[in-house]
């Protein structure tokens, strides 16, 4: 098998060239850090340092964020940085991915004014393992067509770090989708999820424009049957810089377009808990009652029709009455898997410049799992836990002069490689 069918090679970071900008004028936003050694590796924002400018509040809860998302508004989130998107999906990142060649058909499509292009044109679909072939695939963006790379955060640790914080910071579901655009514009024409969304722009510029009408609180259901939407008015429209983000609510009609560069973006797909959710989740209960599991015969008479649902009615309401939304909401919680990481081979060394962050998709998840196996969670743990949340990056030495009145350094040191091990705390390379 030749090279083209079994790698993509690197020529896509030469778009990289002219795109990384300067670190801005918000030291907050400032993009690398020096670690010891002297060595320099990009830096990680925070999802409350995304949402907030400097000098004002630091919680994603008073944010405007937090704000326009209970609201279902649109906000624009402008910075200076142009490059502080850059270390969760890089060129050089997107080139690894592609080179391992280890992408599905599902995690990986190619568009183009809005539609999949057929794999047979630029896969080989004559190898059992359907390789992308790299000629193929660099031909068809050279013709402006888009990469779309699906479930980004199991495939840049940056970007699985991002959405556990916006997990645990709106306690819902994120799914992550990577778009790499080439050239005049766009992957897909004028839509909307069924999700709400938070674009990410990492690299080049993407002309948005947001439309009026939006479709009332639809869920995955109400797309599968829309029809091809009316023509509408551009309710607003911005052009998104890399380092700005762009928050839209489920049911708003939207579209990008390439401006005169080449462009990579993330979509931050928040899937909500809904109403209908708790419908179903009451479903089971209904199943166990004699009451529900009836015949209903027409034959008996209308009276006896009539009598069987206002039992059924009366029934249903009762347990509807009773059904708990805060217990819904914990079986919510629950059905978040904890991440699936490895600790293959010897223990990292932790040392005071260590940078560490929590591996949680929702706060009291370490406690829940100790407990379920019939353990008590410690105090250390749960200071660590708690420390890490509230900073989501900290290094040992900063968790030492948080905790250091608390917590002595051999108790603190040896509980965080406990975490470590069992996964819960990341040490961030």
């Amino acid at each position: 098998m030749s090279q083209a069918d079994t790698c993509v090679d690197g020529s896509f970071s030469k778009h990289h060239k002219g795109l990384t900008g300067s670190s801005g004028r918000l030291t907050i936003n400032q993009s690398r850090v020096t670690l010891l050694g002297g060595v320099e590796r990009m830096r990680e924002i925070s999802f409350s340092e995304l949402v907030n400018s400097p000098g004002g509040t630091n919680s994603v809860e008073g944010s405007e964020f937090m704000k326009h998302f209970c609201a279902k508004e649109v906000l624009h989130i402008a910075q200076d940085d142009r490059t502080r998107f850059e270390h969760l999906l890089s060129w050089d990142k997107i080139n690894e991915i592609l080179s391992l060649n280890l992408l599905n058909r599902e995690r990986l499509r190619i568009t183009r004014d809005g539609r999949d292009i057929p794999p047979a044109f630029y896969r080989n679909e004559e190898s059992q393992r359907d390789p992308i072939v790299a000629s193929k695939l660099q031909e068809l963006l050279k013709q402006n067509a888009s990469v779309v790379l699906n479930r980004v955060q199991d495939l840049s640790p940056p970007v699985r770090r991002m959405a556990l914080q916006m997990e645990v910071a709106l306690n819902q579901k994120l799914n992550v989708n990577g778009y790499a655009t080439f050239g005049a514009g766009g992957a897909f024409s004028m839509h909307y999820d069924s999700h709400d969304v938070l674009v990410m722009q990492i690299y080049g510029t993407k002309h948005w424009f947001i439309y009026d009408d939006p479709e009332p609180s639809p869920t995955d259901e109400e797309k599968k049957k829309a029809k091809k939407p009316a023509p509408r008015n551009v309710a607003f429209e911005t052009i998104l810089q890399a380092g700005d983000a762009l928050y839209v609510p489920r049911g708003t009609y939207h579209r990008a377009q390439v401006t005169d560069t080449d462009s990579v973006h993330l979509t931050f797909g928040i899937h909500t808990s809904k109403g209908v959710d708790f419908i179903d989740w009451i479903r089971p209960k209904l199943q166990q009652e004699r009451i529900f599991r009836e015949d209903i015969l027409t034959v008996c008479g209308s009276d006896a029709v009539l009598q069987q649902e206002k039992a059924i009615k009366e029934r249903l309401c009762e347990i509807i009455n009773e059904a708990s939304l805060s217990q819904f909401l914990e079986k919510w919680e629950r059905s978040r898997n904890p991440i699936d990481k490895f600790r293959l081979g010897p223990s990292a060394e932790i040392d005071d410049g260590t940078m560490l962050t929590p591996l949680l998709r929702y706060p009291g998840a370490w406690q829940r799992a100790l407990k379920e196996k019939g353990q008590e969670p410690s105090e250390a743990g749960e200071r660590i836990l708690e420390s890490l949340l509230e900073k989501r990056f900290a290094t040992l030495s900063e968790l030492k002069t948080d905790l250091g009145r608390v917590l002595d350094e051999d108790t603190l040191k040896s509980t965080v490689a406990e975490l470590v091990d069992g996964c819960w705390i990341e040490v961030v390379r």
